[in-house]
């Protein structure tokens, strides 16, 4: 039987790479950055056999937002959405699946999300996501579904904020961020590639939160991931140092979201790591 074809914008990131891996049933064409400076029809033509096409690209958001890196920020992801809107357009008579990024930073840091929370956040990056989402939603059609993965901080040792954080925390200089009461919500990498698997077994389309059902405190989180690697964890890093680094983006680091992944669980999906200990038990060890 021959493999369905999967488009893959994103695929050297983070996500991308180990999913890129993983999908080992699908035939993975990665979309390359030279691919969008192509005509919209050259584009088209050379995706237009896909089935699948999943968006995971994006400038990096932890950083200073300036003038220049909010544009960049915003460019990334709704022109990449427009460019990838191409294949669909042009080819509309194939079905699609369209798979999109997206994230928790949509929703407030007060309240506990599930799929149908519309409480949204304020700022920059909430303004993003909401009309990164009304860009894709576009996208539907009678022969494009189109589905949403809003993730949340995705925890590998190879990268992210896990990785950049480990070897400090290895050496004892870990510690928490400010009071450490904002919340954080996470996923084993393994999983959120998992959850897309079944996402694309099964042509789900809609909204999806991409986090383990265990959503926890940066102070909790801390603690674990200290005793996970046997060391101490007590520091305190001021919130100001973060705003002194990164000024309004300081936000990614210093705020956070409690959020569920309601849909996956009612829909019988099981999460192999939906405890953190165990996860970062399986990433650090």
């Amino acid at each position: 039987m021959k493999k369905k074809t999967v488009a893959m914008a994103g695929a050297s990131g983070l996500i991308g790479t180990y999913l890129s891996g993983y999908l080992k049933g699908y035939d993975i064409r990665k979309i390359s950055r030279n691919d969008y400076l192509i005509k919209d029809e050259d584009f088209a033509a050379k995706y237009r056999e896909t089935d699948f096409v999943i968006n995971l690209s994006g400038a990096p958001i932890i950083r200073r937002w300036t003038k220049r890196n909010k544009k960049e920020i915003m460019d990334s992801r709704i022109l990449t959405t427009r460019k990838l809107g191409c294949i669909m357009e042009k080819y509309s008579y194939r079905e699609r699946l369209y798979i999109s990024a997206s994230a928790i930073g949509i929703y407030n840091d007060k309240d506990v999300h599930t799929e149908d929370s519309d409480a949204w956040g304020t700022g920059f990056l909430a303004e993003v996501v909401r009309k990164w989402e009304k860009e894709v939603r576009k996208l539907e059609s009678t022969s494009t579904k189109v589905c949403i993965i809003r993730t949340g901080v995705v925890l590998t040792a190879s990268g992210g904020m896990l990785g950049r954080l480990l070897p400090f925390f290895r050496i004892g200089l870990g510690g928490r961020i400010g009071r450490g009461s904002q919340y954080f919500s996470w996923i084993h990498i393994k999983d959120i590639a998992r959850a897309i698997a079944y996402i694309l077994e099964h042509k789900q389309s809609g909204i999806y939160n991409l986090t383990a059902p265990g959503y926890c405190t940066n102070r909790e989180f801390t603690k674990l991931l200290g005793n996970t690697v046997k060391r101490p964890a007590h520091f305190i890093i001021p919130k100001i140092l973060f705003r002194l680094l990164y000024g309004q983006g300081a936000a990614v680091v210093t705020g956070g979201q409690a959020v569920v992944p309601e849909r996956l669980i009612r829909e019988g999906f099981r999460f192999e790591y939906p405890r953190l200990a165990e996860a970062l038990e399986d990433i650090v060890n």
